[in-house]
């Protein structure tokens, strides 16, 4: 094969245009190059399918082109080698996606892992800090379909099911938001109150009153007291004391 960057990734880019089964294990020799840039060629232009027009096309652009390509196949033709790429830094989720088609379930911890890993820089600063950057900030695309596939799950559960050990790390990915304003962080804190999850609340109402105190917030502007009163109708509505208990301050 043409060892020019340009020529392999567009390579890639017809096995899938064209989903030549019978070229998969060249797609998958192609997909293996690093998806770390090399050098490239001198300007060869390129339209790649995942990403539009490039002056310059490296190793990595050979890699993106490949997995789109992947992409286009169906799950059958295509299964064993997304399984065998699930830790990929820029596919993994989007492979994970499509062979959950046929059932999340095994890809359930895989999903969690992630979500953690994606969103260890929110933890990050929310200790240095005091509080998370909002949930929206970091679930779009795929880390959106992930949340939102863990979160389903877990909902279904039973509260004797979600007791079991196996559930802790998909209900601590869940709990990455303290922003009263997004719909994800209500729906949490709900499905917590629900399943008798009290303390997970107290630790979820506490990450809100931290970010709702930080001094570079104007509470009003973004509207806190309103929300903070949707939480506390949420607890009244289970019997508990609004707030858990907790203070915010003025």
């Amino acid at each position: 094969m043409d060892t020019s960057p340009a020529v392999r990734a567009a390579v890639a880019d017809a096995i899938g245009i064209g989903k030549i089964e019978a070229l998969l294990p060249t797609l998958e020799i192609l997909f293996s190059t690093s998806l770390h840039r090399t050098n490239s060629g001198p300007w060869p232009h390129k339209g790649l399918q995942g990403d539009g027009w490039f002056a310059e096309v490296g190793s990595d652009d050979i890699h993106t082109s490949a997995g789109y390509a992947l992409l286009k196949f169906d799950v059958d033709q295509v299964g064993a080698i997304f399984k065998a790429n699930l830790s990929d830094e820029r596919f993994g989720l989007r492979f994970i996606r499509k062979l959950a088609q046929n059932g999340i379930e095994p890809y359930l911890p895989v999903l969690a892992k992630e979500l953690k890993t994606h969103t260890a820089d929110s933890e990050n600063e929310a200790a240095k800090n005091g509080f998370h950057w909002p949930l929206s900030f970091w679930l779009e695309g795929d880390y959106g379909w992930a949340w939102d596939s863990l979160f389903g799950h877990v909902s279904a559960q039973t509260r004797e099911a979600l007791a079991d050990t196996k559930m802790t790390p998909l209900l601590d990915a869940l709990q990455i938001a303290d922003d009263p304003g997004d719909a994800r962080t209500r729906s949490l804190y709900e499905f917590f109150l629900d399943k008798g999850m009290i303390e997970r609340a107290v630790k979820l109402r506490r990450g809100i009153i931290r970010r709702t105190e930080d001094k570079a917030i104007d509470k009003k502007s973004f509207n806190f007291p309103e929300h903070l009163k949707r939480f506390d109708e949420m607890d009244k509505k289970h019997s508990l004391e609004p707030g858990l208990g907790l203070r915010v301050k003025d």
